[in-house]
């Protein structure tokens, strides 16, 4: 039996209750700092045989900590419940405990448990492909995702320390890489590998963070980096393009970095079955070229030599003949075109 209510020796005290200080998260998996808690939960179970739910919405639970309480701030150690409710929770999206309570005097009288809900975490070891998958009528947001090493314990496989040691190892292309493939879809294959060997000798893995949510889109729409983009197959010159988009409360789509470059012609690829010539929402306007929804101009993959305001094109043209870079094209042609909108 344990004495924790109501004893006056500071040294009884001390040696049968503690205050307790648990680390932010002590468990397997060690969280980027920019990867942060999607919700935080409380439960206290008060009865021997009462069962309390944790639940984690659109990711994983990792509990922070899990104690008999005395009453106020006097935690008592009866067994090892931290580890006991670790054991049952950590990496699930539901799980019930049970206090193991009994009803002696002077015994602890809860449990209280705390725990952060976590993005999903996948890990893809070198040269293998891994499946990240939501459940019915969610889609894939990614955190963070990195193709490198962070620790010398992941993925060992076969290899020594000398091809584990660096755990600095980064590739830049990681976020674009697994945002392209995954974001907005219900499931996805990843790969580790990448392009360029960002460190030499070292044993890589392809680390990804990421939520289950419900689709930020109408139906039809497909998101993408806090946008929604949908392909419109109908033959219409600039101007009639812009004012379909704008009917659907959007305009003419923009980009501003690769990633929503290919995301845009990934999704041109997906529905019409080939990259199609298609009109986005850039336009020149006197000798200054703009977003018409707005936004900066700040990234266009202009073919070698363009724009070059040939017989007055001066509206832009994604796909020529199939081709991977961006063209000014008169804007009395008529294509296909991709709008945006937000959620």
């Amino acid at each position: 039996m344990m004495l924790c209510s109501g004893l006056s020796s500071t040294l009884l005290l001390a040696a049968t209750c503690s205050l307790i200080t648990s680390g932010f998260i002590r468990a397997q998996v060690s969280f980027p700092s920019n990867v942060t808690a999607i919700s935080t939960g409380r439960v206290v179970t008060s009865n021997g045989l009462s069962v309390h739910r944790l639940s984690c919405v659109g990711g994983r639970i990792i509990v922070r900590s899990a104690v008999y309480r005395c009453g106020g701030e006097v935690t008592c150690s009866q067994g090892d419940a931290e580890n006991n409710v670790r054991n049952s929770c950590d990496g699930k999206t539901v799980c019930d405990i049970k206090s193991n309570i009994t009803y002696d005097p002077g015994v602890c009288r809860y449990l209280e448990t705390t725990y952060d809900c976590f993005p999903h975490h996948n890990v893809t070891c070198e040269g293998s492909q891994s499946n990240l998958q939501c459940g019915e009528g969610q889609v894939i947001v990614v955190s963070w995702a990195n193709y490198g090493r962070r620790d010398t314990t992941t993925c060992p496989g076969q290899y020594t320390i000398a091809n584990l040691y660096d755990v600095n190892c980064v590739w830049p292309g990681s976020m674009e890489y697994v945002t392209n493939r995954c974001n907005g879809k219900n499931s996805c294959t990843v790969e580790a590998k990448s392009p360029v060997d960002p460190c030499g000798g070292i044993y890589k893995y392809l680390e990804v963070f990421y939520t289950c949510q419900a689709p930020p889109c109408r139906p039809g729409w497909t998101w993408s980096g806090g946008r929604c983009f949908i392909f419109d197959s109908s033959q219409k010159n600039w101007t009639d393009a812009e004012s379909s988009c704008k009917t659907l409360g959007g305009h003419l789509a923009s980009f501003h970095s690769t990633a929503e470059y290919t995301f845009i012609r990934g999704l041109i690829y997906t529905a019409a079955g080939s990259y199609k010539d298609a009109w986005l929402g850039g336009r020149e306007n006197g000798t200054v070229w703009m977003w018409i929804d707005g936004s900066q101009f700040d990234f266009i993959n202009w073919a070698k030599g363009e724009p070059n305001n040939a017989g007055g094109n001066n509206c832009i043209q994604i796909n020529l003949k199939g081709q991977d870079y961006v063209n000014d094209a008169g804007c009395s042609h008529q294509f296909s075109f991709v709008c945006v909108r937000d959620p």
